[in-house]
């Protein structure tokens, strides 16, 4: 059993989607994005924190894709490539909002409301 190694990615990808969330609205408005009950549109910061939570699941879940390959190679036991994965896909997260907020950022718009 690896139950040291995967408390260390639960603490990981917790650490990465739930507690910024919990920070910016309050662990009510975290648990309503996580669950997909969250129905504010337009608000750049819930739309911020759905991409990185959805892109940091999506980043973990790409990274075991690795672990059955036949390579023996130290980086693929479990869960390296997992979290390799959540900190890729939570980087990339990041780029993308700032993306999408320079626009508005440029035009003088108020990005929080």
């Amino acid at each position: 059993m690896r139950h040291e190694e995967t408390t260390m990615l639960t603490a990981t990808l917790t650490t990465l989607t739930f507690i910024p969330a919990s920070l910016h609205l309050g662990v009510d408005g975290a648990l309503e994005i996580i669950t997909g009950g969250q129905s504010q549109k337009g608000n750049v910061l819930i739309d911020a924190l759905k991409t990185n939570i959805q892109a940091t699941l999506l980043g973990t879940w790409l990274g075991a894709i690795v672990i059955p390959l036949d390579w023996d190679r130290p980086w693929q036991a479990w869960p390296i490539p997992c979290v390799l994965g959540a900190l890729l896909g939570y980087t990339v997260a990041h780029f993308i909002t700032l993306v999408k907020t320079l626009p508005m950022l440029r035009l003088g718009k108020k990005v929080y409301r």
